[in-house]
């Protein structure tokens, strides 16, 4: 007689984690590694109302009907700051220390993939950023007054979207990037063009008509954009529009942005190093 083997018990069979459990477990780790560092806690947590404090002290205007205006133009030039050091420059320094730490290496040996890796490695700093913003928020009410709100939904796709662009091409910009002190070369020009484009340090309605085609066409500009129109309903061109308007007018400002993301992502994809530069 033939032995048979049993059927095995469906509670002894192993189950993988799924792709969720296992960016959490990762991204949870990254998390605490922040929290234990209290230095960078704090310098990541006070930036906001520090930054809001100091643009305020020259930005409030003497009439109280234009500090609508002034609210939300704190918050977009805080959130284009947060995106470009917490964001682009601190996502750019840590692929290439845990690259040189053999850390992305070792992370996919197992069951984890790239992309996870690269997403779970993201979450710390877009927690900082969340947090950021929302401290901004609460110390421009206190400072100048709370920034009105005409379409949350452009203002989720400012830091959702600006998030995900400056991530992927602080990620991209690593592959050029040897170590974490050439990081500061390597960033330097990328980082001085999206800032003096943004139009939170130059006013795009100050810049020449081809130098402002350029702007607007960059990720920090279009966040800019997203987040004048979602907080005060101002439009690129200036003009004051209602919801429904402000859905047609941003949807340039997030199909630059969306495009960005795909060229940063088919950069790391292609080319981003996940074992040490010799």
């Amino acid at each position: 007689m033939s032995a048979t083997t049993a059927p095995a018990r469906p509670d002894l069979v192993e189950q993988r984690p799924s792709p969720a459990r296992r960016v959490w477990a990762l991204a949870r780790l990254e998390l605490t590694l922040l929290v234990r560092n209290r230095t960078a806690l704090f310098n990541a947590l006070a930036l906001a109302p520090l930054t809001v404090l100091a643009v305020s002290s020259f930005l409030l205007p003497d009439a109280a009907e234009g500090r609508g205006a002034v609210a939300a133009t704190l918050l977009g030039t805080l959130l284009v700051f947060a995106l470009v050091f917490a964001g682009y420059y601190n996502l750019c320094t840590t692929a290439v220390a845990r690259r040189e730490e053999l850390m992305l290496k070792r992370l996919t040996t197992g069951e984890l993939t790239r992309g996870e890796v690269l997403v779970a490695m993201s979450v710390p700093a877009f927690a900082v950023i969340l947090a950021q913003v929302v401290l901004g928020a609460v110390a421009v009410a206190v400072l100048v007054e709370a920034p009105p709100l005409r379409n949350p939904v452009l203002v989720v796709l400012a830091l959702v979207l600006g998030f995900t662009a400056l991530a992927g091409l602080g990620m991209a910009t690593a592959i050029v990037t040897r170590t974490v002190e050439s990081a500061q070369i390597t960033t330097l020009l990328p980082l001085g063009a999206l800032m003096l484009l943004s139009g939170s340090t130059f006013p795009l309605d100050l810049m020449p008509d081809a130098m402002r085609a350029v702007a607007e066409r960059t990720p920090l500009a279009a966040v800019n954009q997203l987040m004048t129109l979602g907080l005060s309903g101002i439009a690129p061109d200036g003009d004051a529009v209602g919801l429904r308007e402000s859905f047609a007018a941003g949807a340039q400002p997030a199909l630059v942005l969306f495009a960005w993301t795909l060229l940063a992502a088919y950069l790391v994809q292609k080319r981003m190093s996940w074992e040490p530069r010799r």
